[in-house]
């Protein structure tokens, strides 16, 4: 499906997204005034188990499978 240039559906070419799973934990850090701080290193210990069927991501119909 690497050929794709918009959706066959919608015509759409703002991109496709696959299905994720996230799996650990993390620290949302914030500053003494409560603000939100630097969460940048947020998602670095998360493992992610990507599915592979592609999704329109504007009409979000199925579009094929990654290779």
């Amino acid at each position: 499906m690497n050929d794709l240039t918009e959706c066959p559906h919608c015509g759409s070419d703002y991109g496709y997204h696959v299905i994720c799973t996230m799996k650990g934990k993390g620290a949302c850090q914030y500053n003494f005034d409560h603000s939100e701080g630097d969460n940048t290193e947020l998602h670095d210990s998360l493992m992610y188990f990507e599915q592979k069927t592609m999704y329109c991501s504007e009409c979000l119909k199925k579009i094929g499978m990654k290779n």
